[in-house]
């Protein structure tokens, strides 16, 4: 990381460590983003699953 960017970090945590509400609101966003992350990629290994499964189930038919 550069120094503006630890700057940037150093300046965020600043911030929250002095408004409760302001790192409530922040800490919310953070775990919406991590849920929102987690449902995408469960639901593409689950697309991928499905897909390997029909993609086995359609070999079978056209093997006969």
């Amino acid at each position: 990381m550069n120094e503006s960017g630890v700057k940037k970090v150093m300046d965020t945590l600043e911030f929250l460590s002095q408004d409760r509400e302001a790192r409530r609101l922040y800490e919310e966003r953070q775990k919406y983003l991590h849920d929102e992350a987690s449902m995408i990629e469960w639901a593409t290994e689950k697309r991928i699953a499905q897909g390997i499964e029909k993609g086995l189930v359609e070999g079978k038919i056209r093997l006969k």
